[in-house]
């Protein structure tokens, strides 16, 4: 492993790293709040790095929990996906059969994110979150198959 952090400010770098990526990006988030402007916070700055990469021609793919009821926290998720198709990512639905709760991110199968905070201008934000970034082609490869065994992705 050539670099690992932890950070307690995560949506910026994040973003930036989203921002840099060349081919893939793969997100997981148990929760998921289209932004309510246009700009000028966190969550803002991610669904437009988001967008940026999908219209630079990046395979970019989101799973979130689906919609359920008995976990509030996934109210949104639908509308997010709503929004995550029109800027041309691809939405998955994890069943809530198993809940989602993980909050990853594998930019570029070496880029890996893994911590607390969903994609909610409140987690972005105003949280006391933490995510570890590490720069690893091995835990990047560990979490792409772990996806894949789940149904998400393919190839």
């Amino acid at each position: 492993m050539n670099n690992i952090n932890l950070l307690f400010s995560w949506a910026a770098p994040l973003a930036a790293d989203i921002d840099a990526a060349r081919s893939s990006i793969l997100i997981s988030t148990l929760s998921m709040h289209p932004p309510r402007t246009q700009s000028g916070n966190n969550l803002c700055r991610l669904f437009d790095a988001l967008a940026a990469a999908a219209a630079r021609g990046l395979a970019v793919d989101v799973i979130m929990a689906a919609v359920s009821g008995s976990h509030p926290a996934t109210s949104f998720n639908h509308a997010a996906a709503a929004s995550l198709a029109s800027m041309g990512c691809r939405a998955h639905f994890a069943m809530p059969a198993r809940l989602l709760h993980a909050k990853t991110a594998v930019i570029d199968s070496f880029i890996v994110w893994v911590g607390s905070g969903n994609w909610t201008a409140a987690a972005a934000t105003f949280n006391h979150e933490a995510y570890i970034r590490a720069e690893s082609s091995v835990m990047a490869a560990s979490m792409l198959e772990h996806w894949k065994t789940e149904g998400f992705i393919h190839g």
